[in-house]
């Protein structure tokens, strides 16, 4: 009694914030990729694009980041980085570096908002609804390239309400209270 059944799926950080669980090889970077990996990665990628090519259609491959990847001041100092890139770091540069795949990572953008404006919620690994407006705004900006008619919205014109969400994933994988 009093104690969490689950405390592998759950990394308790810094001001209240909590991480999923199980992905410390990953936050810490303790496995980067070597250069046939990447080289295999992006090989599967244009094979996905040239497939999708013959279809009639257009493939962008967006980077999506992490919780901890926005807010890695809230992790725990136990979840120091071992190698300085990550491993979407790593296939982000790699690609970049051979641009046969067009590629749109969201984590510059969404690290310059996080100043503006709270992105993921303390309890949940999951963004908000701001972070999936700028997300949305941006891949349509580099849509707008390929399509001009789109006309991606401005965060100003973002209907927003106030609500407060109860808890998140990560206290209710922990048996915790939604109102913690």
């Amino acid at each position: 009694l009093g104690v969490s059944p689950n405390t592998d799926k759950v990394i308790l950080g810094k001001e209240g914030f909590f991480f999923e669980g199980g992905l410390e090889d990953y936050i810490r970077n303790l496995n980067p990729f070597t250069e046939a990996e990447l080289a295999d990665y992006a090989r599967r990628q244009e094979d996905r694009m040239r497939w999708l090519e013959e279809h009639g259609a257009k493939y962008l491959l967006v980077i999506v980041p992490e919780a901890w990847t926005i807010y890695p001041e809230y992790l725990p100092d136990s979840m120091n980085r071992v190698h300085k890139k990550s491993r979407i770091e790593q296939v982000a540069e790699f690609l970049q570096e051979h641009p046969q795949v067009p590629v749109l990572d969201l984590t510059p953008t969404l690290s310059t908002a996080k100043d503006e404006r709270q992105l993921y919620r303390p309890l949940d690994p999951h963004w908000n609804q701001p972070a999936g407006f700028i997300a949305a705004a941006s891949i349509a900006s580099f849509l707008k390239g390929w399509f001009p008619v789109i006309e991606p919205l401005k965060m100003e014109e973002m209907e927003t309400r106030d609500f407060l969400a109860e808890g998140g994933y990560l206290n209710r994988a922990l048996s915790l209270p939604k109102d913690l």
